[in-house]
C-alpha cells in the first residue's frame, strides 16, 4: 500500500465507515453501500457477474431493475481506478425462493419490503465448501474489473445477521453465519491461486471486546448507542493496523 493508493470498499455499512476512516487518513477511498440482502457470498457472486457481464440471468436482471445501468457504470468506473479493493462479507445466507429454491435478489429498505422478502423467500445458509468457492470467484472478478496489479483484500464483517426464518433463534442462525463465513473465507484466502488477503477484522471487533477492562469504550454503540454500529475508535484501529501493517512507507502516526 502507497500513500497514493485507491482504495474502493463494498460491503454494507462496516465497508462504508472502513472507507471514510481511510478517508479521514488522508487516503483516496470510495466505498459502495451494498444492502444485506446482497451481502452474501452467493449475492456478492452475483453482483459481480452482473458488473461484468450485465443483465444476463434473471438474478442479473433483476439487480440492473433495482440499482439501475448509472450505478453499474460508476461502480466499474470505481473498480477500474482501485488498487486495493476491500470486499466485506456480511452474511452467510441468502434469500431463495420458496417455490423455485433459486437465489432471490431484492433490496429490503423498510419493514414492509422485509416482510414481504421473509414471506415470499426463505433464507439458506450454505456449506464452507459453497461459500469458498462463491469468494473465489467473487475474487477472480473483481481482479477482472480492478487496475493492473491491485490487490483484493477480504473481511468478514462483524455485524450480526438481523433476523432468520431458516432457524428458530437469530442468535443460533448468526453464530452458524458467522463461522461459515470465517472458515470459508480462510480456505479461499489460504489458496495462492486465487490471490486474495484477509484482514481480520472480524476477529479485532468480537475477540478484543471480549479483553477490555472497565470504563473502556464500547465496541458497539459508542457513538449512537445503536449495538449493531461498530464504535469509531475501533474502525479507526483496525484503518490504523491495516496501513501499518501493508504499508510500503514509515508507519502512521500513533502506530
Amino acid at each position: 500500500v502507497r500513500p497514493d493508493s485507491v482504495f474502493v470498499t463494498l460491503g454494507s455499512c462496516f465497508a462504508v465507515n472502513l472507507a471514510r476512516a481511510l478517508q479521514a487518513a488522508g487516503r483516496e477511498a470510495h466505498y459502495e453501500m451494498i444492502s444485506e440482502e446482497v451481502n452474501s457470498p452467493l449475492a456478492n457472486r452475483c453482483l459481480v457477474d452482473w458488473l461484468s457481464s450485465g443483465p444476463t440471468t434473471p438474478q442479473t436482471r433483476a439487480m440492473e431493475e433495482a440499482l439501475g445501468g448509472q450505478v453499474r457504470e460508476r461502480m466499474l468506473g470505481l473498480l477500474g481506478k482501485a488498487d486495493v479493493v476491500v470486499l466485506t462479507v456480511g452474511v452467510a445466507p441468502s434469500f431463495v425462493s420458496r417455490e423455485t429454491g433459486e437465489f432471490v435478489f431484492m433490496q429490503a429498505r423498510g419493514m414492509a419490503s422485509i416482510r414481504h422478502l421473509l414471506g415470499t423467500a426463505v433464507m439458506r445458509t450454505p456449506t464452507v465448501a459453497e461459500a469458498a468457492g462463491h469468494i473465489a470467484h467473487v475474487g477472480a472478478g473483481l481482479r477482472r474489473l480492478a487496475a493492473p496489479g491491485a490487490k483484493i483484500v477480504v473481511t468478514e464483517s462483524p455485524v450480526p445477521l438481523p433476523y432468520t426464518n431458516e432457524f428458530d433463534s437469530v442468535f443460533i442462525a448468526d453464530s452458524l453465519s458467522k463461522s461459515i463465513l470465517r472458515v470459508a473465507c480462510h480456505e479461499a484466502t489460504a489458496d495462492p491461486a486465487n490471490g486474495l488477503l484477509y484482514w481480520p477484522s472480524f476477529e479485532i471487533v468480537r475477540g478484543m471486546g471480549l479483553h477490555l477492562g472497565p470504563g473502556h469504550p464500547p465496541v458497539f454503540g459508542g457513538d449512537d448507542d445503536n449495538t449493531r454500529h461498530v464504535s469509531g475508535w475501533l474502525i479507526d484501529l483496525i484503518v490504523e493496523e491495516f496501513l501499518n501493517f501493508y504499508s510500503a512507507e514509515e508507519p502512521v502516526p500513533g502506530g
